[in-house]
């Protein structure tokens, strides 16, 4: 342990030692760097197309814009076809062609380049001359001029700096070489040397980085000069590329001078060669089209207003246009006809007008070289001279309008205008009180809208006039009235603004307010908004209080109107805001960590009992435990989980319920872990509370304690033995004891028992001939809840007559399988598709329909008390569709109570049959739904047939009367092909009929039957 905190603090004073390293090592470095970034190098003066920029620390590329500042390690790139020009802080100037990666330092008073790729043109500051260390792969020169114009060319053929005019020094590693015009440095390849050349052809014209303007296709003349006399055939080469890959013309001459066409506009390199080497000198020019000036003012078809227009007097629109060439011509056409030529060096331009009517002009740029750009389109405008002033129209409040407020300090009227076909400067408005004609308002306004607070109830009157911006008074708008009422209705509950909690939807709320006489009137009003446009509830009464239950949260207005009986006037009150909100949501539940129920027996009314006669109490939830928590207010439900295990992977129950507590019909007896949640009336669930622990037992009162005493036959009883004579064996009742087993033995141990009956009664009637002769002992067993069991003494007793044992009568204690001749109770349910015939009898109509139903299903039941007496039953269910949206289908329930008559059941019942039908009427558009329930007696005949040990037939017969009338014929096939299951194959033929106003309307069914059944 104390080796391993020993590297932990190692590793810890390791980590500061390597920081403190690191400042001491890039501190310096990063801190001259930062210092340096803030120094100006360069500027971006001209640019073509985009150029990306990248500022030293940064990672990424952005646009360049003109005038951006370049400062220590910025990089320029140029893509193809753009380009850039920098001026340097000593006012040398640096182009930049396309397709070039460039970097710029400073370095003392020396500014560094760094060309990674592509072209560069210097032109060296001729009054103060300039000092550039160049970088070139691993060579560094240093470059000194003072007006020369040089050249630097790198890429994967060679890396060359040449020297375009002037006179320049290079200084490489102390030796300082100076190269003329027409003379270069080349650096050689293999030796990595610079080596001194010079050029064979001196280029003349365009001159370098020339730009040249044209608006439509434009000779430019090639002049140049060889420097050598071995060669007069020249070859003009001039590409989109400084590589000369696209070859744009290529043309062949003698002459030192050529004219070539251009029509498309673009940057261009052009070299003359007098062999097939490339060391040649390359020139650069651009060519920019002269598109029509743009113009920004006026808008197209803008009108001039002013006071006055005429030929005395001097009125001038101000034209602003693009003009990049500073000069312009303008071209002026007046509304009679005549046109006005003017020129411009500037972009903004003032025209004289004299008249009224439209005008319109289009601007051309005039070039150096006595080029023209097209004219732009016509920009037209109008000058009109403007009306005397109108009088405004008022448009709010309306004439007369009413404004009702209940509270003094929030009486503000909003008060509008409009001024048609006029250009007002400012209006007057007067507000008179209509009682006392004083005036309450006279101002001056530059808005066509006032509002004004008005200080007490009354009746006024209010008017607005136009003054133009010539100062031109027009007359007054049509006097407008309107009524301040002020209305006061104080005591209110809930006050503005309250947020009303609720712990339910149906929550009422509680309004009330103030009234001077019981007698009056209130009307009680709800809305969504402040107007009230849309009421959601309201009502009257006389009394002071109403309560209202909100079907949605949210926010509220509500308001109260008296109608005064004595003065025969309504009042209303302000319109109040209440917010409706739920409570919060539920807290997490606290359960105890431990709790132990008791299992306990059910206490069954005497429907219950009834019900337990027809259903074995076997299948009957008979003993329950109640699982209780504490109940929590505003709680609509409680939502629980009871798990097998404590990681709560096995699920044994989730259950919601209404109370707080939970009847577990029939748990298992052990331990679980439950958790349980909280869903209030707005249906929000909490978060489930923490795993609780439960303890299941079986209670003290239903456990078996005492062993069954036996009463008949007693110890060491001797009957004699006679055919048709019985033994009552009998023993007494215990009150938890659900069964009891009789077992016969002939050996004291009962070791081989040879006959095993059960009982839910304290006593069994045994014929002589069931028994064996001479003597044998019996004992009980009973088993109580919970597989809890006790038993009786052993006893003897004894047959004194000889009589044999009849083998067939004896049953083994092991359980035989089950069959058809043992078969009990049992279940069925399956699918049972139908052809359906339907018809309507009228006395005027009738109609068939014949269909056929896959949606249909069926199920049987068989519940045997004895071999006498069973409850049966049968249940049908089909659907269909048979017009648009509209179904149809029947329903029926046939159960009833089957008494044996040796092989035949007889049986009485009832049927409740649930028929929806469309009957399709004369007249009607579509048909009209019927729908009938009927229960009515029912008369049942089966006849089973035993067919081998697991096989059966049965057929049955049914026949209800009454509201509806019902025949059935059924035949079905049960095949017991396990212990406990059954599959039933069957056919089912039934026929119903019932009256509907004038009509017979009967339904008659053919069914296949195919189900799976459970025997229990």
């Amino acid at each position: 342990m104390i080796i391993k905190r020993f590297d932990q603090y190692f590793i810890v004073l390791l980590l500061l030692v390597a920081m403190f390293s690191s400042y001491k090592l890039f501190f310096d470095n990063f801190q001259t760097n930062l210092l340096k970034n803030d120094i100006l190098i360069a500027t971006i003066t001209e640019q073509l197309n985009t150029v990306k920029l990248k500022r030293f620390g940064n990672m990424a590329w952005i646009d360049a814009s003109l005038n951006d500042r370049l400062t220590y390690n910025d990089q320029i790139y140029t893509h193809e076809g753009s380009s850039t020009q920098l001026s340097l802080v000593d006012n040398s100037v640096v182009d930049i062609s396309e397709k070039t990666l460039f970097k710029i330092g400073k370095s003392d008073k020396n500014t560094e380049f760094f060309l990674e790729q592509g072209i560069i043109h210097t032109r060296f500051n001729a009054q103060s001359g300039s000092n550039i260390k160049l970088h070139l792969n691993k060579q560094t020169i240093e470059l000194n001029s003072r007006n020369a114009v040089v050249s630097i060319i790198k890429n994967k053929e060679q890396t060359k700096i040449s020297v375009l005019e002037g006179t320049a020094q290079i200084n490489e590693k102390g030796v300082v070489t100076t190269i003329d015009n027409n003379q270069f440095l080349r650096l050689n390849k293999t030796s990595n040397i610079l080596e001194v050349g010079k050029d064979k052809i001196n280029l003349i014209s365009p001159i370098r980085n020339q730009t040249e303007y044209f608006s439509h296709p434009r000779d430019i003349l090639f002049s140049y000069q060889p420097l050598s006399d071995l060669n007069t055939n020249f070859v003009i080469e001039i590409a989109s590329d400084p590589e000369f890959k696209n070859i744009y013309r290529s043309q062949k001459t003698t002459k030192h001078s050529i004219k070539i066409q251009f029509a498309d506009d673009g940057v261009y390199y052009w070299r003359v060669k007098t062999d097939n080497t490339n060391d040649y000198p390359i020139g650069q020019f651009k060519l920019v089209k002269i598109k029509p000036p743009q113009i920004f003012a006026p808008e197209t078809n803008e009108e001039f207003v002013f006071e006055k227009v005429a030929k005395n007097i001097t009125n001038k629109i101000q034209i602003m246009f693009e003009n990049t060439q500073k000069n312009a011509e303008v071209e002026l056409f007046l509304p009679d006809n005549r046109r006005q030529l003017l020129s411009s060096t500037d972009n903004i331009l003032e025209l004289p007008v004299d008249s009224m009517g439209e005008y319109s002009f289009r601007i051309r740029s005039l070039l150096i070289d006595g080029q023209k750009s097209p004219w732009s389109s016509l920009h037209q405008f109008k000058i009109t001279q403007a009306l005397l002033p109108f009088a405004p129209e008022a448009i709010m409040p309306i004439h007369d309008h009413e404004f009702i407020f209940y509270n003094k300090e929030k009486m503000l009227v909003d008060l509008k205008w409009i001024s048609p076909e006029a250009i007002p400067t400012s209006y007057n408005l007067i507000i008179q009180n209509l009682k006392d004609q004083t005036e309450v308002e006279n101002s001056l306004l530059t808005q066509n809208f006032f509002r004004k607070k008005i200080k007490a109830p009354g009746k006024y009157s209010w008017k607005v006039k136009m003054i133009d911006k010539w100062l031109r008074v027009g007359p007054y708008s049509t006097n407008r009235h309107f009524t301040i009422t002020l209305m006061e209705i104080k005591n209110t509950l809930p006050q503005d603004g309250v947020v009303l909690k609720l712990a339910r939807p149906d929550q009422k709320v509680n309004f009330e307010w103030e009234k001077k006489s019981v007698e009056d009137l209130s009307i009680f009003e709800v809305a969504k908004e402040q107007d009230f446009n849309h009421i959601i509830h309201e009502a009257k009464t006389n009394k002071n209080r109403i309560d209202v239950v909100f079907k949605e949260i949210g926010t509220y207005y509500w308001r109260i109107k008296n109608k005064e009986t004595s003065s025969n006037t309504s009042q209303y009150a302000e319109p109040i805001r209440v917010i409706i909100e739920p409570i919060a949501p539920p807290d997490k539940p606290i359960l105890p960590k431990f709790q132990e129920f008791k299992i306990q027996k059910k206490q069954t009314s005497w429907i219950e009992s009834l019900f337990n006669m027809l259903i074995p109490s076997a299948y009957a939830n008979d003993y329950y435990t109640k699982i209780q928590w504490p109940a929590k207010e505003n709680i609509k439900s409680y939502k629980l989980e009871i798990y097998q295990d404590e990681t709560m992977t096995n699920l044994l129950m989730a259950k919601t319920v209404a109370t707080p507590y939970f009847d577990w019909d029939n748990p298992p007896m052990g331990t679980f872990y439950w958790r349980m949640a909280y869903i209030d009336f707005w249906d929000r669930t909490s978060e489930f509370s923490d795993l609780s622990t439960i303890q299941i037992n079986i209670d003290n009162n239903l456990q078996i304690t005492n062993e069954i005493n036996l009463t008949s036959p007693r110890h060491l009883d001797e009957e004699i033995f006679l055919k048709n004579k019985k033994v009552i064996f009998a023993w007494e009742q215990q009150e938890n004891i659900t069964e009891y087993e009789l077992l016969l033995s002939d050996d004291l141990e009962f070791t081989q028992i040879f006959l095993t009956l059960k009982t839910k009664t304290n006593s069994i009637n045994l014929e002589h001939a069931k028994l064996k002769k001479g003597q044998f002992f019996w004992k009980v067993t009973g088993l109580g809840p919970y597989n809890t069991n006790t038993s009786s003494k052993r006893r003897s007793f004894r047959l004194m007559a000889p009589s044999p044992v009849l083998a067939s009568d004896l049953k083994p204690s092991k359980t035989t399988p089950t069959s058809f001749k043992t078969l009990g109770s049992y279940l069925i349910a399956g699918y049972a598709p139908s052809k359906d015939h339907y018809e309507i009898k009228s006395t005027s109509l009738k109609s068939n329909i014949d269909d056929s139903t896959l949606m249909s299903f069926f199920s049987k039941g068989v519940f045997k008390f004895n071999n006498k007496l069973k409850l049966n039953y049968s249940l049908f269910f089909k659907k269909g569709k048979v017009y648009d949206n509209q179904n149809w289908q029947i329903f029926d329930l046939l159960p009833s109570l089957d008494y044996s008559l040796h092989s035949l059941w007889i049986g009485v019942g009832v049927s409740l049959n649930q028929t929806g039908v469309y009957p399709y009427t004369p007249g009607n558009t579509k048909p009209n739904y019927v729908g009938k329930t009927y229960l009515s007696p029912l008369i049942t005949i089966k006849y089973p047939m035993v067919l081998t040990e697991n096989l059966k037939l049965i057929l049955e017969s049914k026949k209800g009367f009454g509201g509806t009338s019902l025949f059935l014929l059924d035949s079905s096939l049960l095949w017991n092909y396990t212990k406990q299951s059954l599959i039933s194959l069957g056919i089912n033929y039934s026929k119903k009929s019932f009256d509907y106003e004038t009509q017979e309307i009967s339904f008659s069914e053919l069914k296949a039957l195919l189900g799976l059944g459970l025997i229990f």
